[in-house]
């Protein structure tokens, strides 16, 4: 564990619950009411890995053609075409994150969530509940 991770889970905070609160409700910590939380180097990391995946969703939920989903060592690699821009895109996320991009598409545009769902499986989605709840203090 990075020594700033280790200062992070000290002042009781847990980062895979704030990423997960991050990315589905990206008001939810907001710097100016945080300020302290927002100083910690992996706090600044996790809000980065929250915004890049906000993006994804955004891609996903905009029209994004060819979603595909591959494994990908021990987790997977999203890849879809950007028709706008003439691009594709490419993203390496770990269980959880493609669980939390898949639970937000669906939430917002339930047949954009197919392929991810699929992919990951309804119980990696359920499993973010509990991780949310850490953040109150009920897991």
């Amino acid at each position: 564990m990075r020594a700033d991770a280790l200062r992070a889970a000290r002042a009781g905070i847990d980062l895979d619950a704030l990423l997960v609160a991050l990315v589905m409700v990206p008001t939810s910590y907001p710097r100016n009411r945080f300020y302290e939380l927002h100083k910690l180097p992996a706090v600044k990391r996790v809000r980065r890995r929250a915004a890049n995946l906000r993006s994804i969703v955004a891609d996903l939920i905009d029209g994004a053609d060819g979603v595909a989903v591959a494994t990908w060592g021990s987790g997977f690699e999203l890849r879809y075409a950007l028709p706008g821009m003439l691009a594709e895109r490419r993203a390496r996320l770990d269980a959880r994150e493609l669980a939390l991009v898949a639970a937000v598409v669906r939430r917002t545009a339930r047949d954009k969530a197919g392929e991810l769902v699929a992919a990951v499986g309804e119980s990696a989605i359920a499993e973010l509940t509990p991780v949310l709840a850490r953040l109150l203090g009920d897991a």
